[in-house]
């Protein structure tokens, strides 16, 4: 028994356009689809042929599917990679910055320390200094500006 285009692609679900892109692609099928008036009519071996060729496809798309979501896994699993390996990196760097700090606390102590020796020699060399003014004055001339700038 033969059937028609538009019985044959509401029986398999797929559109006329569809069912007409089977008929001209698949050699098999010239056998069992007869060209009338009215259109074209196909029989029932015919009928199972394009119901496999379309099962085939889905087959192909749930491969095609399965192959993409294997490949996103691939591509999340090398961005895990990456991205534990710059947190390794970051972790690396930030105790690197703290012995970093460590070592600029034990200079800055080092500095303060420097700092403080020298304001206490400075201060022993101001004592020194007056102490030294001091007993330099009682040696001084009295004798009036006049006579030391011109001596006679």
């Amino acid at each position: 028994m033969y059937y028609s285009v538009a019985e044959v692609s509401k029986r398999l679900k797929i559109s006329k356009v569809t069912l007409y892109k089977k008929i001209n692609k698949i050699n098999e099928l010239k056998n069992h689809v007869k060209q009338l008036k009215d259109g074209k009519y196909i029989s029932e071996q015919g009928i199972e042929i394009i119901k496999n060729s379309l099962v085939f496809n889905t087959s192909d798309d749930v491969l095609q599917e399965q192959l993409k979501e294997g490949a996103e896994k691939a591509d999340q699993q090398a961005d895990l990679t990456i991205y534990k390996h710059l947190i390794e990196t970051l972790e690396r760097d930030k105790e690197n910055l703290y012995k970093q700090l460590e070592i600029k606390d034990k200079q800055i102590e080092i500095k303060d320390k420097q700092i403080e020796t020298l304001a206490t020699i400075n201060q022993n060399f101001q004592v020194l200094l007056k102490q030294n003014t001091l007993i330099d004055e009682p040696k001084a001339n009295n004798k009036g500006l006049f006579w030391r700038l011109f001596g006679r």
